[in-house]
């Protein structure tokens, strides 16, 4: 037995520690293991184990703070274990900041739009969005960006099986976005 290594405790071990990486001071930091498979049967020992998991930041900085804390732990447990440790990046996020010019023109569209009962100038959301490297690029070529969000009803949050919203505030989203490609389009 002493010859075996267990990938099943290697990835669990490493799947509690994840959740315990410490919350950045700076800003919203999350982490999340969604998968852990491993195993073929009851009575054998795992050779291979899968985790997909996922770190936030509010920044890119933060980001790259729980990045980097994972990888720490991931290496650790696979040494404990004696278990060999491959990682297949699937995907990230860019810190970006809106062109307040053009929050404030999308501000006046939404409020001469009589559609909403209140506009937020800004807003935390929690996380980051695959859209940033989108508006990091057009910013990169010059152009301005706004990242906005129309408010609805959720039944769960954002990644729960239980999340849903209400369909209407898709109707309400589309004649916003049409109000300013007008306005946006029409003035210089």
């Amino acid at each position: 037995p002493e010859t075996g290594s267990n990938a099943l405790l290697a990835a669990a071990t490493a799947a509690l520690n994840l959740h315990a990486i410490s919350r950045h001071s700076q800003g919203a930091s999350r982490i999340n293991v969604g998968v852990l498979q491993a195993g073929t049967g009851r009575n054998v020992i795992p050779d291979k184990a899968v985790l997909k998991l996922e770190t936030r930041g509010t920044t890119s900085e933060i980001n790259e703070y729980m990045y980097k804390r994972a990888l720490t732990i991931l290496e650790a447990a696979a040494a404990m274990y004696e278990v060999k440790l491959a990682i297949s990046p699937m995907g990230g996020a860019a810190n970006c900041e809106n062109t307040p010019a053009l929050v404030a023109r999308l501000q006046q569209v939404a409020a001469e739009s009589n559609l909403f009962d209140s506009i937020l100038p800004e807003g935390n959301i929690g996380g980051s969005e695959d859209c940033t490297y989108f508006m990091e690029r057009v910013q990169q070529k010059g152009g301005q960006v706004a990242y906005l969000m129309v408010g609805t009803k959720l039944a769960a949050g954002h990644h729960d099986s239980r999340f849903d919203f209400e369909e209407e505030s898709l109707v309400t989203a589309t004649a916003l976005l049409s109000k300013a490609a007008v306005e946006l389009l029409s003035t210089k």
